[in-house]
């Protein structure tokens, strides 16, 4: 849930404070030169709220803290940030919400980020409508094909291939 819903981000917030969670779930996960802790908590959402916002059968409070690998010679940073999501089906348990909010940002982490940031997706100029579409989809293709070919970094593959259309042709044969 982002920030800009302000309403129901302060109904969220009080309602976390106000009632104890039937279910909880911690963990911790060393990664990438970061060490992070993970508190969820899985709240049913009350009746009353229908009237306001339909759908809504349970919500997530997220809290995430840890430390950061700082650049060369830098110190570890700390961090620590709580999210809120509403769910509009009933889970079992918070690790079964965990799971579930740790899959979705495995999607975004491993195209949106990659196409947004190192393929400058946002920066695109193109506007006809379906010169964008087939500017993504032939992004989509690069993306698959390096990861078809066990790269899991698209700028090693990039460094490694850019001047190499011989063997990128060959990809596809």
């Amino acid at each position: 849930m982002k920030a800009n819903q302000v309403t129901l981000s302060a109904l969220l917030q009080q309602e976390a404070r106000s009632q104890k969670p039937p279910s909880e779930h911690q963990c911790r996960e060393k990664n990438r030169g970061r060490l992070e802790h993970r508190h969820c908590k899985l709240f049913a959402a009350p009746q009353d709220w229908q009237n306001y916002y339909k759908g809504i059968v349970c919500f997530v409070v997220l809290r995430r803290w840890g430390y950061r690998k700082g650049k060369r010679h830098q110190k570890a940073k700390p961090y620590e940030k709580t999210h809120y999501y509403i769910l509009s089906r009933s889970m079992e348990s918070a690790q079964q919400a965990a799971q579930l909010i740790r899959n979705h940002w495995g999607i975004e982490n491993r195209l949106h980020w990659v196409k947004d940031v190192l393929m400058k997706e946002d920066k695109n100029r193109i506007r006809h409508h379906q010169a964008a579409k087939n500017v993504s989809l032939i992004k989509n293709i690069v993306l698959n094909l390096t990861r078809a070919k066990g790269f899991t970094s698209l700028k090693t593959t990039t460094e490694r291939y850019a001047h190499n259309i011989k063997e990128l042709y060959s990809w596809i044969l």
